[in-house]
C-alpha cells in the first residue's frame, strides 16, 4: 500500500520482502527480478519527475508548479483551488500547475498535506484558498 505526501509516493506500511544475491527478491509472496537497481535521482527522472521538491527554492517551487512563475497579467487575487493529490496538474485561476511542487509549496507555507485539508496560501498575486483531495 502507498501513500502520497507532498506529491511523492510513500509505502505506509511494512512488507515483508527477502532479496537475495541471485539478482531476484520476494515481495508479496511473487518471483521478482532485479533489472537494475536505480538511484533515487535516476528514479526520479525515470517517472517523469525529473526533480526532488524536497530540496528545492520556494522560488524553484513556484517555478516549477507555474512554469515561469505566476503571470504578471491581472488575475483574480483570490478564489479556490481544488487539488487532486493524485493528479499531475492541478487547474489554478491562472491556468494549469504542477501538481508535486504545488503541493510542497503548500506544505511549507501553511502545513497543509493530507486529503481534506484546507488551507489559505499566499501568492504573489494574491491569496487563494486551496482544497486537497485524493
Amino acid at each position: 500500500m502507498w501513500e502520497t505526501v507532498n506529491g511523492s509516493r510513500y509505502p505506509c506500511e511494512e512488507t515483508e520482502m527477502d532479496i537475495s544475491d541471485e539478482g531476484s527478491f520476494t515481495f508479496d509472496n511473487k518471483e521478482w527480478d532485479i533489472v537494475k537497481d536505480l538511484s533515487l535521482e535516476e528514479a526520479f527522472a525515470y517517472v517523469g519527475k525529473g526533480k526532488d521538491w524536497i530540496k528545492a527554492t520556494e522560488e524553484e517551487l513556484i517555478v516549477g508548479a507555474f512554469g515561469e512563475g505566476i503571470p504578471g497579467v491581472d488575475i483574480q487575487p483570490y478564489g479556490n483551488i481544488i487539488v487532486d493529490m493524485d493528479s499531475e496538474k492541478t487547474q489554478t485561476p491562472f491556468g494549469f500547475a504542477e501538481t508535486a511542487p504545488l503541493l510542497e509549496l503548500l506544505w511549507r507555507k501553511t502545513g497543509a498535506d493530507c486529503p481534506g485539508e484546507e488551507a489559505d496560501l499566499e501568492l504573489p498575486k494574491g491569496t487563494y484558498h486551496v482544497i486537497l483531495q485524493e
